[in-house]
């Protein structure tokens, strides 16, 4: 047996934004390749946002924090190289996981001098970092039952400092299925 698979794919919410409103862009793509006991996998992922954000985050400004701080463009460049490896442990046990090289970064600019700031976030030059993650899942069958969990990003990787940091959190999903 043999999968593989090719994907690219861009996203813009709203698709026409008004000027000076909050607006979103993704631009993904990847590859996966696996056969039983082990696959590997690349993907790519571009997220630019427009809007405001909170100076200190509160719902009502207190007397040391009277506006908002100015609309900011925030661009967010990751890629992923992953190797999945399996393995069976007896008939009703599967245990799996997930290898992954990351490099990622972030930018954050208040300079909407740009027609399409959007357009503007993603020539922006995103100092890039390289951590490793894992993922890790299993699945146990007995009879007609199926049940799998996940945890991903075990280590919690991170990339960059103060507003421009980004932190993978910690994921994780139980799911039953009967066949």
């Amino acid at each position: 047996f043999l999968s593989a698979i090719v994907e690219r794919g861009q996203m813009r919410e709203p698709g026409d934004p008004p000027a000076g409103e909050a607006a979103t862009r993704q631009r993904t793509s990847g590859f996966a390749f696996a056969y039983p006991a082990m696959g590997l996998s690349y993907y790519h992922f571009r997220v630019s946002e427009l809007g405001q954000i909170d100076s200190i985050g509160a719902v009502q400004p207190g007397r040391q924090d009277q506006r908002l701080v100015d609309p900011v463009v925030r661009s967010l460049s990751m890629s992923a190289f992953g190797i999945t490896v399996g393995q069976s442990i007896g008939n009703h046990v599967i245990v799996a996981s997930t290898l992954r090289l990351l490099r990622a970064g972030a930018v954050v600019t208040t300079d909407l001098a740009a027609p399409d700031p959007l357009a503007r976030a993603e020539d922006l030059d995103v100092s890039r970092h390289t951590a490793g993650d894992l993922d890790l899942g299993v699945m146990v069958r007995v009879g007609a039952v199926r049940v799998g969990g996940t945890l991903k990003h075990v280590g919690e990787p991170g990339f960059g400092d103060g507003r421009e940091r980004i932190v993978l959190a910690r994921q994780g999903r139980v799911g039953v299925a009967v066949k």
